[in-house]
């Protein structure tokens, strides 16, 4: 008797453990499986349609027919300028800093190189904003035409302090006569946006986290 007792309490301690270990497993996947829905951090694209963007009554960039579209084509000897804003999506991660990058095709093979300049004014709501800043990356062609080109801005944007619905004023302009542009044909402009980092599908407030 005293034997069968005491398996019984054997088996009862190894049920116990099994539990417990099958409890502290099932917790992690449930922690681990909350984070990812209910704290994820997210890199997407806040995108700008380039059909959006304002052109300026002089020094533009020129509309071009493009692979059955259109693209906004900026000149090797002229100053062209664009202007566009964007607004922040309220699933941004306020605080964070964000990137801005643009899209380019070059319609050739031909070398050299060209001089971008991007500026930018950032404010949240009830935020005055501020003088603008101005970013300028030289970029090299690749040598191959028509390839969907990553143009990146070395800086990030500095987030500090800013949150959702926050916007950005923006512009752009290829510097053609720049003795730093060599590269002598157009360049296409086939898309704009910023990356930023999202930790929620959206906002629990309308105008607030």
């Amino acid at each position: 008797m005293r034997d069968l007792h005491l398996r019984d309490k054997i088996s009862n301690e190894e049920q116990r453990q099994n539990f417990e270990i099958l409890r502290d497993a099932v917790e992690n996947i449930e922690q681990n499986w909350l984070q990812k829905i209910y704290n994820p951090i997210y890199w997407d694209d806040q995108q700008v349609g380039i059909s959006n963007v304002r052109l300026p009554a002089a020094n533009a960039p020129t509309w071009t027919s493009y692979k059955g579209s259109q693209v906004l084509a900026f000149d090797p000897a002229q100053d062209n300028y664009i202007y566009f804003s964007a607004q922040l999506t309220h699933a941004y991660e306020e605080g964070t800093d964000i990137e801005f990058h643009m899209h380019v095709a070059h319609p050739d093979a031909n070398s050299g190189n060209s001089q971008w300049h991007f500026s930018y004014s950032w404010a949240t709501p009830g935020e005055a904003f501020p003088t603008e800043v101005v970013e300028d990356v030289l970029h090299a062609a690749p040598g191959t035409a028509d390839l969907n080109e990553y143009l990146d801005f070395a800086d990030e944007i500095p987030g500090t302090g800013k949150g959702i619905s926050s916007i950005l004023l923006c512009s752009l302009y290829r510097e053609g006569t720049a003795v730093a542009d060599t590269y002598a044909n157009d360049i296409y402009l086939v898309g704009l946006d910023f990356h930023l980092k999202k930790n929620s599908p959206g906002s629990l407030q309308e105008t607030s986290k």
